[in-house]
């Protein structure tokens, strides 16, 4: 067998889906009591201070949505997510979290971060200030070089096509859906989840550039590479190339006061069977 076909068979055997984490590879919905009502569309609880009456975080009409949001692509808003995902330890990581007692952890900036799961169906609370974007996959999954690897001898396409082409946040993805609160439906003589379609708040399918990101001890990726398939174990440290592939919502931000977000996604089979879900139902507090 080639390095080449070595090295691809290794990386489609070692791939492991996350919505939330890898050669090394890694990659979430129930009704609940008590939710915040909207009893109309215009009720519906986004902020809309001056500077998004732009819309940005809206779709135009084409499916498409503005290429940039506070300076950055959704491409490279994925790298960053994956920059803060990968640098906690695994028993302190919002991926990992059963109830949302770290989703405070690591946030900076304009733009908040929500985990999704290793496949799992979770719930969990988190509190958010005022003024923050909200952003989060449906399904995702991340690549990153084992070291002293055939890993390193494919390009940069064909780590991206094996991403998209062979793992469950690509081209399998499936079931990928996400709700803001309810709205009242009199029409119907009940109260509904709100899809973020119907916002036109889409769900953008993208794959990050080319980028690194720091491991600590006992990281996500620490049985990335596995003996005997590979020499060398993820170490800690800086890795090597990274690359991610999923589909991520980008929320702007909500009013004061208490939500309920939904987010699910899927990696179907060719008949339909789910072969990874990840499903997350966070209630939020908005605090000014």
């Amino acid at each position: 067998m080639s390095k080449i076909s070595k090295s691809l068979a290794n990386a489609l055997a070692l791939v492991l889906a996350s919505s939330s984490v890898t050669a090394g590879v890694i990659g979430g919905g129930v009704g609940l009591p008590g939710i915040p009502t909207i009893r109309s569309l215009e009720m519906q609880a986004l902020a809309k201070p001056e500077s998004l009456q732009n819309n940005t975080f809206a779709s135009n009409g084409n499916g498409t949505a503005d290429p940039r949001i506070y300076g950055k692509t959704y491409a490279e808003w994925t790298a960053e997510w994956w920059k803060w995902a990968l640098s906690f330890p695994i028993d302190s990581n919002p991926i990992t979290d059963k109830t949302g007692e770290f989703c405070d952890k690591g946030q900076s900036g304009p733009v908040w971060f929500l985990a999704g799961t290793l496949g799992e169906s979770l719930e969990r609370t988190c509190k958010i200030p005022a003024g923050k974007a909200i952003f989060y996959p449906l399904i995702n999954i991340v690549w990153i070089d084992c070291p002293e690897s055939t890993d390193e001898d494919l390009t940069d396409d064909e780590v991206g096509w094996i991403l998209a082409n062979f793992q469950p946040p690509g081209d399998s993805a499936c079931q990928l859906t996400s709700t803001l609160d309810t709205f009242l439906a009199p029409n119907f003589g009940d109260e509904f989840d709100m899809p973020l379609s119907a916002l036109r708040k889409p769900a953008i399918r993208t794959q990050s550039p080319v980028f690194s990101a720091y491991l600590p001890e006992n990281s996500l990726m620490s049985e990335a590479c596995p003996q005997p398939d590979y020499l060398v174990p993820m170490p800690s440290g800086n890795t090597g190339r990274a690359v991610s592939e999923g589909h991520w919502v980008m929320l702007p931000p909500l009013e004061n006061g208490e939500h309920l977000l939904k987010l699910h996604g899927a990696g179907c089979g060719p008949d339909g069977e789910i072969l990874f879900e990840n499903a997350v139902t966070y209630h939020l507090t908005i605090k000014p």
